[in-house]
């Protein structure tokens, strides 16, 4: 698994030399695509290269891999993948302190709801605050990488930055599965997490070379 920007631009050729030293394995039979998060199951923006490799003889031929399908987004509730709300924010005074870019991003991101008459405390809708792009997605989380999910998106509708379990969850993971070490820090753990495949893509995926296999 990989950003999918490495099979265009200048990434392209390394894409190219990496697929012909996996096609050297003459045994394997290769497969690639790329795959959204949000369109297995779980409200985040994160298309990610996927690369399969099935040795042929372990391989049915009356039943070819095949790659997920896609399922139906409109189903998907942001809510669902967040902690329980609390009373309503002041959605001013709980902003990152004066002065500072995401305070001014977060900002931006709520005068852009309001001039579409949307109200910022009922709108579902995260602001990517943290990233350059600063991108701010209606009912679903923009990517989290590993810089931004250490500080974690901007939840206008809450008034507040993700929780570690929300990152987990965003990521298709389980958190009471995972522990901290002691000697690892909570922002560091947080960005191993924004770093870590979607297990709700990983797991689609395992499951459709099983049925290849004959073995589900």
């Amino acid at each position: 698994e990989n950003v999918a920007g490495l099979t265009r631009g200048k990434h392209k050729r390394t894409f190219e030399m990496m697929m012909t030293l996996l096609e050297s394995m003459e045994e394997y039979d290769w497969h690639t695509r790329c795959l959204n998060t949000k369109d297995y199951g779980v409200p985040q923006n994160r298309l990610r290269l996927y690369i399969v490799g099935i040795r042929r003889r372990q391989s049915h031929a009356s039943k070819p891999f095949v790659w997920p399908r896609a399922t139906a987004a409109d189903s998907l509730q942001l809510d669902d993948f967040l902690e329980a709300p609390g009373p309503p924010p002041d959605l001013v005074s709980t902003l990152p302190r004066a002065g500072t870019v995401r305070r001014q991003k977060i900002l931006a991101a709520l005068e852009k709801l309001l001039a579409q008459s949307m109200n910022p405390l009922t709108t579902p809708a995260v602001c990517g605050a943290n990233n350059r792009q600063c991108t701010t997605m209606l009912n679903c989380s923009p990517c989290l990488t590993r810089s931004c999910a250490a500080q974690g998106h901007w939840l206008l509708h809450r008034g507040r930055f993700m929780t570690t379990r929300e990152v987990f969850w965003l990521q298709g993971l389980k958190p009471e599965r995972w522990m901290r070490p002691e000697c690892v820090s909570e922002t560091h753990f947080r960005a191993c997490v924004g770093n870590a495949m979607s297990g709700n893509v990983i797991k689609a995926v395992l499951l459709s070379v099983l049925n290849a296999l004959g073995e589900y």
